[in-house]
């Protein structure tokens, strides 16, 4: 979470300190006994951080989880990009049908994304709410040397035209990810490691229903 968009919207909560013995306020200026008398019984207020609402707003559905994307709030309106993501596809396919083998396999990505649920097709297209609606930009990401997915469908979000970006609307989360230094002084200790590769983690994670309109792609 970026230092400078800690806050959120604010809630109150009501704490209420009291003595453990008798005040003397006998020698105390008027000043300094309401300057006490705020100390030992105040209200707190506590703005909630965008972490914490995320995560309030997690749901699990039909064995997945759901999520809102954290907005800022206000956040820039998105611009109709639906020109520009017509340009980038066109040029995305001239490059692609340079290798029709990687073309198949894009293809093949985008197909079992459909037959698993990932994405889904947009019924219609015009339907979609001025400000709400935006095309995400994307191309391939080709790693021979991995041991499963190959080729990954890499969106980007940092893509402008004429206005602001997705990028530029959303929160950066925190660093989840650990230290790496400090992941292998453990293994060091205990002298056991284990390896895994969980495909296609993220994908897990659903999106709510309105806010997929921000996460179109052609």
């Amino acid at each position: 979470m970026q230092n400078d968009q800690q806050q959120n919207n604010l809630v109150t909560t009501h704490v209420l300190k009291t003595a453990t013995k008798p005040v003397d306020i006998t020698n105390e200026s008027l000043d300094g006994s309401l300057q006490r008398f705020w100390d030992l019984e105040s209200l707190g207020v506590r703005p909630r951080s965008v972490y914490e609402e995320f995560q309030e707003r997690i749901i699990f559905e039909n064995d997945r989880y759901k999520v809102h994307l954290p907005w800022k709030l206000p956040h820039p309106i998105l611009p109709d990009n639906y020109e520009l993501s017509t340009k980038r596809l066109s040029n995305l396919l001239k490059r692609l049908n340079q290798d029709p083998e990687v073309l198949k396999e894009y293809d093949s990505v985008i197909k079992e994304q459909l037959k698993n649920g990932i994405v889904e097709v947009v019924e219609k297209p015009a339907d979609g709410e001025v400000g709400k609606t935006h095309y995400l930009l994307h191309h391939a990401v080709i790693r021979r040397d991995e041991a499963t997915t190959k080729l990954r469908v890499v969106y980007d979000a940092s893509a402008r035209s004429n206005g602001a970006a997705l990028n530029d609307c959303l929160y950066t989360g925190p660093p989840l990810a650990e230290n790496i230094f400090d992941i292998l002084l453990r293994f060091r200790v205990s002298r056991t490691a284990l390896t895994g590769d969980v495909e296609k983690a993220l994908l897990m994670v659903g999106i709510a229903e309105d806010d997929r309109d921000v996460l179109r792609f052609l």
